[in-house]
């Protein structure tokens, strides 16, 4: 659902619009964050349909990020990112090339159609961007896992809700379904869609991926995880870099990588890259916990 420009995700072909919201904004009773657990979806929004068009509230974790310069929209949307607490959400530090100040970029939650309103979004502002320290642009991308501390806490409802970071004692294991989901581009030298769309994606070993980047002498870290078709066709260029890929373990939904970068899109032969929140979740929670 992007493109992927030189490897990761740029901002060299999005398109800017001055269209206005098309429909009348309704408001939703909020619900108390405490009374929700993480992973899980409102009413009604339990069961994944399949196709590439997501159902309203399918991912209330996903959100929708702009970049703003001098009050001035430079791009409807650039990257995508997962709400993991009601003031942080976890994205790609890469996503932050242009510019790392916090009045540069706005925050879209509860987003469906980018070109409509219905009452669910909201639209905090953001307080403060959070880059791993190690993060190495120039190395491959390896720790491309940023935060982003909101100016005010989100209020949950059926289309606003956190995802887990994985507390699992053990790996999931290679083919496991998994999803991810973005507004980005659905084909290499296309323009993304206004709705959000979602694809299903089988994790793949680091060892294979690996061995699919080799002719590249591009490294896959074990701060990366891997997920697509060795044919091509659906795979992490479907979503938006920063943006989710989630798995699912009995009815609980698990943050297991965010977007990173890939080659072409969906090309045969290539993975889609993502950062790893198995191994990157610590840093993640800590940071957090440091506020």
């Amino acid at each position: 659902m992007r493109h992927w420009c030189n490897k990761y995700c740029e901002f060299c072909t999005v398109p800017t619009t001055t269209q206005a919201p098309t429909t009348l904004p309704r408001t939703e009773r909020p619900i108390d964050p405490g009374s929700v657990k993480c992973g899980t979806k409102g009413k009604g929004n339990t069961r994944i349909v399949g196709g590439t068009r997501a159902k309203k509230g399918a991912w209330p974790w996903q959100i929708s990020m702009n970049y703003v310069h001098n009050k001035v929209t430079k791009t409807p949307h650039i990257c995508g990112g997962s709400v993991v607490a009601p003031e942080w959400i976890v994205t790609a530090a890469h996503c932050f090339a242009y510019s790392k100040d916090a009045k540069d970029y706005t925050i879209a939650v509860g987003e469906h159609d980018l070109n409509a309103t219905d009452g669910y979004e909201q639209r905090p502002d953001v307080e403060r961007i959070i880059l791993h320290p190690k993060y190495a642009p120039h190395n491959n991308h390896d720790y491309d896992v940023a935060l982003i501390k909101l100016a005010s806490p989100l209020q949950y409802n059926d289309r606003v809700r956190p995802v887990c970071l994985p507390s699992l004692k053990e790996d999931l294991e290679e083919n496991t379904q998994c999803y991810i989901s973005g507004w980005g581009h659905l084909q290499e030298a296309g323009h993304g869609p206004w709705v959000l769309h979602q694809a299903a994606v089988p994790l793949v070993s680091r060892d294979t991926c690996q061995k699919a980047y080799n002719d590249l002498h591009y490294k896959v870290s074990s701060r990366m995880r891997c997920a697509g078709y060795g044919a091509g066709g659906i795979d992490a260029c479907q979503g938006d870099s920063g943006g989710p890929l989630v798995c699912k373990e009995g009815d609980v939904w698990y943050l297991m990588g965010a977007i990173s970068w890939g080659v072409g899109c969906a090309r045969g032969g290539r993975y889609g890259v993502y950062a790893d929140m198995m191994d990157l979740k610590y840093w993640v929670q800590s940071t957090i916990h440091q506020g």
